[in-house]
């Protein structure tokens, strides 16, 4: 029995060499390698822009807490610098 699986195994892998319909399968396969990239570009495209909405957020809050503190007398305009 294991020689017949052998046998079979083998006239597999001729049958499998000697294949030439594997059109689809080669597109797909030169086409992954740039669809990989491209896709790797939006992550880390949309990192980017989430970390850029953070620094932006705490940026816009910085501003307003130093101009109510400004405005209410906490700090004067020497202190906004420091």
């Amino acid at each position: 029995m294991s020689c017949d699986l052998m046998s079979r195994l083998r006239r597999t892998v001729r049958h499998f060499a000697r294949a030439n319909r594997g059109n689809i399968a080669m597109t797909f396969a030169l086409t992954l390698v740039p669809l990989l990239s491209f896709v790797g570009a939006a992550i880390d495209y949309s990192r980017a822009a989430k970390a850029r909405t953070s620094m932006q957020a705490a940026l816009d809050s910085t501003a307003l807490m130093l101009s109510k503190d400004l405005s209410s007398g906490v700090i004067t305009t020497s202190q906004i610098n420091s």
